[in-house]
């Protein structure tokens, strides 16, 4: 293959400047969409664990504590103030029960920074646990 190219006239021969120019060019574009969809990847990874974690803690107060439900909303803030997430709301709410059948339950949403606009950014964790009560004196339950 190599003898018949010496014979070719050099205008017919295939030139390789400017190759790993092109590569490079074409190659780029594959490898920055990669590494933007890791970071994303990473930023709603992180998001979610923050998630997660407000919601066990506002859980937590609720059940546990006997907190309502305005400490609990401050409980989950508080766990979130330094990760990266906007748009960060807490819901709870009781099922309707008594005794061991109440359970309380708590929704947690947020978003995280969208790096590639159009791909999902929001994440929702929802919890429940069963409602610690307490018989007083009088006999009552709280």
């Amino acid at each position: 293959m190599a003898a018949m190219r010496v014979w070719l006239p050099s205008r017919l021969r295939g030139s390789t400047a400017g190759s790993s120019a092109l590569e490079f060019a074409l190659f780029y574009g594959l490898l920055l969409a990669t590494v933007m969809l890791g970071a994303h990847v990473a930023l709603l990874y992180n998001a979610n664990l923050t998630v997660a974690d407000a919601a066990d803690a506002a859980l937590e107060e609720l059940t546990r504590r006997g907190g309502s439900v305005d400490s609990a909303s401050s409980v989950a803030h508080f766990i979130s103030r330094d990760a990266p997430v906007t748009d960060f709301e807490m819901e709870s709410w009781e099922s309707i029960g008594s005794g061991a059948q109440k359970r309380v339950f708590v929704r947690v949403k947020a978003k995280s920074p969208e790096l590639i606009p159009g791909l999902p950014n929001a994440v929702t964790h929802v919890v429940s646990g069963a409602a610690e009560q307490f018989i007083t004196e009088q006999g009552r339950l709280t």
